[in-house]
């Protein structure tokens, strides 16, 4: 396989004398293409040079410290392309195709240690076994950066926890799943590669059940309802739109919501995560016109002055991947839930 890295300048050139679009070198490997970086990402580009080869056995081959997780992560965010187009790992390459990965460049070592180090040491697990690792992530809270700049995620937090403990699987930790910067709640993360795996198939057979709370402005109607709709992205922008018409680039998104109470303007609402789409409870509550309180992004209506967004993952249900054990846990409610919650129940008793 031919191997292209995009990249942003080039070292040892000042700004005004900048490399061409693409810059061809020779290599051991075939040609070499050099970049510019697609936003935030390092897009490694391939040639095929064998007929019938899988996707998925392709791209382990040339990247041989990806796992079948991370692929299929991958792949759910639209991070890997044949010939522009998403295909399934399954699928079978022809000659000449070109293969595209776009992947995140490793954070830089630290002289006094890993990267991770850099992290702030606030982390608050809730299960853990030599497989998975269960935590609560706060609010506010980067899960992970990707372009490596960011160095206190919760992913980092994670690796300095087991790090300090003396784990030796702190740098192969990885996450099965995310959370947006705004929401708390529950985190997997997977200790080996083999749990990663098992993890992501879980995950993609929609084995693994999410509940949240949030606070909405306005009591739904119906108070109880399984919402099916159409997810669309805006990448400009950095956020969704909902559409009950199947068009191009969209995806299927189902959420279940229950109306546990309401105290005037407001309702405390159960969700339950079907699929997990980007940003999915919170614009498929706005596009049925009862926004979470709180949400910078899909709530433009002024609410209750209150110190992020009123939604938390406080439970997770799955099978272990190593014991077929079925799991569930849950999440305490943060500070600025409790205090919305308190403020509410002054309004009206049993909330």
């Amino acid at each position: 396989a031919r191997l292209s890295e995009r990249a942003g300048q080039q070292q040892g050139m000042s700004p005004s004398r900048q490399a061409p679009r693409f810059l061809q070198v020779l290599s051991g490997r075939g040609s070499l293409r050099l970049f510019e970086r697609k936003g935030a990402l390092a897009v490694r580009e391939y040639r095929v040079e064998k007929q019938g080869v899988r996707l998925d056995a392709f791209l382990q081959k040339a990247e041989p410290s990806l796992t079948k997780g991370a692929l299929h992560r991958y792949l759910r965010e639209n991070k890997i392309k044949v010939n522009g187009k998403r295909l399934p790992l399954s699928a079978r390459l022809a000659v000449g195709d070109t293969v595209r990965l776009y992947a995140p460049q490793a954070a830089p070592a630290q002289a006094g240690g890993p990267a991770y180090l850099a992290a702030k040491p606030y982390f608050t697990p809730v299960y853990e076994d030599a497989q998975v690792l269960v935590a609560q992530k706060p609010a506010g809270l980067l899960v992970q950066d990707e372009a490596g700049v960011q160095g206190d995620t919760f992913l980092n937090r994670a690796r300095r926890y087991l790090y300090e403990k003396g784990g030796p699987e702190a740098d192969a930790l990885q996450l099965c799943h995310r959370l947006d910067t705004g929401t708390s709640g529950l985190v997997i993360f997977a200790k080996t590669p083999a749990a990663l795996e098992q993890m992501a198939e879980l995950i993609r057979t929609r084995a693994v059940r999410k509940e949240y709370l949030c606070v909405t402005l306005g009591a739904p109607v119906p108070p109880a309802a399984k919402l099916c709709a159409y997810l669309v992205k805006d990448a400009k922008r950095g956020m969704v739109r909902v559409t009950h018409a199947r068009e191009r680039g969209a995806k299927e998104i189902v959420t279940r919501y229950e109306t546990l109470c309401t105290s005037g303007a407001l309702a405390l609402l159960r969700v339950q995560l079907v699929t997990g789409r980007t940003h999915q409870i919170r614009v498929h509550m706005q596009y049925i016109g009862f926004p979470i309180v709180g949400d910078p992004k899909y709530s433009l209506r002024k609410t209750l002055p209150t110190q992020g967004q009123m939604l938390h993952a406080y439970q997770l249900s799955f099978t272990h991947p190593s014991t077929g054990e079925r799991m569930t846990f849950e999440a305490p409610l943060p500070p600025e839930f409790e205090a919305l919650l308190t403020q509410l129940r002054q309004e009206r008793s049993g909330l």
